[in-house]
């Protein structure tokens, strides 16, 4: 499954690709807090081979229970003058497409889980800060099949364009295809975005929550 636009098209990211992607990650998220133990590091050759390895795993585990789409996306720009394209956004959409069980939904992939982390003390203190955000989640989805958007990241050269635009819509339509909602913590930057494609802040969340949570219902689902 692809989309097109201008002259984007959004498409499933291949591994070949995840260095690149993994490049868009680590300067797009190196700011956050605690992003330098989540990502490893400062952009590098060989921090972006080690986090693609990682993603890769969390793919990897996710699509041997639920298959229906490999969670990392790709933008990819062609240059209407040289043909030459450029992966220039990315994203990663984790959708669950049936209602899990207790002991699966308390288990997070294993993105989040962070175990490459060595220092088991500053893993803890990563953990626990994102822990809140678990727990909305948690209780917002819990006992239905969602989407979950993460990591939407775009070359800032590229940016306004469309292409984050592009990414987050190729998810909103696969939800849509199988009627469930869709969910994701946003930053401040991403925010406007999302409610421009009808997604919609979660109000109860509390002011503990750096990043709101929001969610998105299709149009062909009630909102509950």
């Amino acid at each position: 499954m692809s989309s097109t636009q201008k002259n984007f098209r959004v498409e499933p990211a291949r591994e070949e690709d995840m260095p690149r992607c993994m490049q868009l990650v680590l300067n797009a998220f190196g700011p956050f807090p605690n992003f330098d133990v989540i990502g490893g590091g400062p952009d590098s050759e060989e921090n972006r081979r080690l986090n693609a390895e990682r993603h890769l795993r969390g793919y990897k585990e996710h699509l041997e229970k639920y298959p229906s789409v490999s969670p990392g996306v790709k933008c990819v720009f062609t240059d209407p003058e040289t043909g030459e394209e450029k992966i220039i956004g990315f994203a990663e959409w984790f959708i669950w497409d049936r209602e899990r069980t207790e002991e699966e939904y308390m288990v997070e992939n294993y993105i989040l889980r962070l175990e490459w982390v060595d220092d088991l003390v500053k893993r803890k203190v990563v953990l626990d800060a994102m822990e809140p955000e678990f727990a909305t989640r948690r209780k917002l989805m819990k006992g239905r099949p969602f989407g979950l958007l993460c990591f939407m990241c775009v070359d800032p050269e590229y940016r306004r364009r469309g292409a984050a635009t592009a990414c987050v819509k190729y998810g909103m339509d696969r939800c849509e295809e199988l009627g469930i909602p869709a969910y994701l913590e946003a930053s401040e930057e991403g925010m406007k975005t999302y409610k421009t494609l009808g997604w919609e802040v979660y109000e109860g969340h509390g002011e503990e929550l750096t990043f709101p949570p929001m969610i998105w219902w299709p149009p062909n689902v009630t909102k509950e």
